[in-house]
């Protein structure tokens, strides 16, 4: 009898060790914002002209904002990328610095050294993901395994959007016509077309652990709002599966971290955290060659 007793509170352990971690949403920021970004477990915000980060339920206001996008570096710290571009003279080609600075207002250093026509860049654990647009370095998707003086190995000859890197996936997003292609770090050649704007909304893109996400919406005739849903997939060559999740409410903007979603409420602008958020498969798997 007591090994039968011990067997059954093994298999009731079992059970509550197997059981998922419980959904929910928490509101941590109030009234309109903009500028949502994410990286790194942090989290950061404008309103009122003053940029605001947010990780682990603290709430700074940097006292030297930026624009740039959250990355981590090669210490897994979470960090902010700006870029200083020098004028080209003679008809050269001019330079650009991109440096990173620890989370919050921590200490800036020079990640990386390249010519001036790029155009989007992200970090992820020391590697860089630039595009390169126009005259100047040959265009083209390009990836660095970090370091400042690391070479960049062309991805890709397709015109660059807004980038993305992950541990495992890399997303492009061009917003002119609402292109998001992604690929997998494991095939990182192997770009393919996930969503684009067709009588819909399609933003927010972004590389996380290995998924790409991105938000869709969809509109009345009346230009009002029927549905936001928040999309991801592997873009591993073999993964054709579209995954979705609905949000409680209608959203305008959404970021992902640390695998938790980050969104902004589309009639208060007011921002939600959702912690373990209960993905789907939806929709047609991706059509084989995009």
């Amino acid at each position: 009898m007591r090994l039968a007793g011990a067997a059954v509170v093994l298999v009731l352990l079992a059970l509550v060790a197997a059981a998922p971690a419980t959904a929910r949403e928490e509101r941590i920021a109030r009234g309109r914002i903009d500028g949502l970004q994410a990286g790194g477990g942090w989290v950061s915000w404008f309103r009122g002209g003053k940029q605001f980060v947010w990780r682990k339920g603290e709430v700074t206001k940097l006292d030297r904002p930026f624009l740039g996008p959250f990355g981590t570096d090669g210490a897994g710290r979470g960090v902010g990328l700006s870029a200083d571009c020098s004028a080209a003279s003679s008809g050269d080609v001019g330079t650009c610095t991109v440096r990173n600075r620890v989370l919050p207002d921590g200490p800036t250093s020079r990640a990386l050294v390249t010519e001036s026509n790029f155009s989007s860049v992200d970090e992820h654990r020391g590697s860089f993901i630039v595009g390169f647009r126009g005259r100047g370095h040959p265009r083209g998707i390009y990836l660095s395994a970090g370091g400042e003086n690391a070479a960049l190995e062309r991805l890709s000859k397709m015109r660059p959007g807004e980038l993305s890197v992950s541990s495992r996936a890399m997303t492009s997003f061009v917003p002119t016509d609402g292109r998001l292609y992604a690929a997998s770090r494991n095939h990182p050649h192997r770009w393919r077309l996930l969503a684009r704007s067709n009588h819909r909304i399609v933003g927010s893109p972004q590389a996380e652990g290995r998924f790409a996400y991105w938000l869709e919406g969809t509109f009345e005739p009346d230009g009002s709002v029927s549905a936001t849903r928040i999309m991801r997939v592997d873009p591993e060559p073999s993964d054709r599966h579209l995954e979705e999740f609905t949000p409680p409410r209608y959203i305008s903007a959404v970021v992902v971290t640390r695998a938790r979603l980050y969104y902004v409420d589309r009639e208060t602008g007011d921002l939600y955290e959702f912690i373990h958020p209960p993905f789907h498969r939806g929709g047609e798997p991706i059509p084989l060659g995009r």
